[in-house]
């Protein structure tokens, strides 16, 4: 792999925080291993009956970088959130497999995710007096408020 995949990822572990010299090879060693499991998944994706599609998994791995670099921005945006860790856990076990994390997909849940959150306060706000029925939901999905906010529009 090509020195100037290093660079598109790299990036994405600063999370905007001033870096020092001694960090550097902690952060390259990170970025190689984003790298080398972006191939490893890109590669695996767009691989069939031994044959690789190098136009599509280079597409692949762009995509990941972009999905990483969003996902970075979240991190920052959403730091203070109380509801952030249980997010990252949610949708990095369900978008984890084999110790190789899809970042395009883990992105899109972690947006679903927060649109859910969005749609409960509005819910909540909405219906002041209907908090037994958020409670149902939120006893039946736990974290996912995903399938939360969908549980308290049916229900209306």
């Amino acid at each position: 792999m090509k020195m100037k995949y290093i660079l598109i990822f790299l990036p994405f572990l600063f999370f905007g925080g001033v870096v020092y010299a001694s960090f550097y090879s902690e952060l390259q060693n990170r970025a190689t291993k984003l790298q080398d499991e972006a191939v490893q998944l890109c590669e695996g994706k767009w691989t069939k009956r031994g044959v690789l599609n190098q136009k599509m998994s280079d597409y692949c791995f762009k995509k990941q970088g972009k999905a990483l670099k969003s996902f970075g921005q979240k991190i920052r945006e959403w730091a203070d959130k109380d509801w952030l860790e249980e997010l990252i856990n949610l949708c990095g076990e369900k978008w984890t497999k084999r110790g190789i994390t899809d970042f395009s997909m883990l992105d899109y849940c972690m947006n679903k995710q927060h649109e859910g959150i969005l749609d409960i306060e509005y819910w909540l706000k909405e219906n002041p007096n209907s908090k037994s029925v958020f409670d149902i939901c939120k006893s039946k999905w736990k974290v996912d408020r995903g399938m939360i906010a969908y549980c308290l529009k049916k229900d209306d």
